[in-house]
């Protein structure tokens, strides 16, 4: 099974999010995207922190995502989309999907999100709690109704290996049908190999790569490319 690396690009106000001890001379979110492509990232995740937030939005992210279409990237979005007008509008600037959150506990703005952009084009970002809730174990059966098929399975994944909890989460997910990628904390090589050989699709890694902890090229090693794509990252 394919598995894939995600660098991840927070931003907000316009400005890269990494913190003092980054590692990379990143002006911006743009020459981060770029940077990640350069080396081989063949899908990025762009996250706008001060969307999650509430922060009126700004031109940046769709200029963002005009400045990377001629790029060899998918690039996802999340970060704050409420609304079908908000999907539509990144998917249009050249957004390959968008990551919903909040929207998935709102049956009736998922509908018309996924009605204005397609299934295809959404991704549903559940937190390990959120997954463990009995409520949300209802909800499966709304997403797959909807077409719905990928997670991207949000936690603490600091630690070396998985927690059962998390393994159980992941056999739970990917047994219903469902393509799991995982992010947060991600900072061993040896947690990253325990998802790819746990089932999940990819991995989405932040603040890790841009400390240096984890290499790129060490990532880029474990991942397993689709069939016919030899570059060693997935698109």
């Amino acid at each position: 099974m394919a598995f894939e690396v995600i660098p991840a690009v927070p931003m907000a106000f316009g400005r890269l999010v990494a913190d003092e001890t980054s590692v990379l001379p990143l002006p911006n979110p743009l020459a981060a995207a770029w940077h990640w492509m350069s080396v081989g990232a063949r899908r990025i995740h762009v996250e706008d922190v001060g969307g999650c937030h509430g922060v009126q939005r700004g031109p940046v992210v769709p200029a963002l995502l005009i400045g990377c279409r001629t790029g060899p990237a998918v690039l996802q979005v999340g970060g704050g989309i409420h609304t079908p007008e908000t999907a539509a509008m990144y998917v249009s600037h050249g957004a390959g999907a968008v990551v919903l959150r909040w929207a998935w506990q709102h049956p009736e703005q998922l509908a018309a999100i996924v009605d204005r952009i397609g299934a295809d084009r959404v991704v549903l970002a559940v937190s390990q709690a959120e997954a463990e809730n009995v409520s949300t174990f209802y909800a499966w059966e709304r997403w797959q109704a909807l077409g719905l098929t990928r997670i991207l399975l949000v936690g603490h994944f600091h630690q070396r290996g998985l927690f059962p909890s998390q393994q159980r989460l992941l056999r739970q997910f990917t047994g219903a049908g469902y393509a799991v990628w995982v992010g947060g904390g991600l900072r061993d090589l040896e947690t990253v190999a325990a998802l790819r050989d746990a089932g999940a699709r990819g991995a989405v890694v932040g603040r890790a790569l841009y400390q240096g902890k984890l290499p790129w090229e060490a990532l880029r090693a474990l991942a397993v490319p689709e069939a016919g794509n030899d570059r060693g990252v997935t698109a």
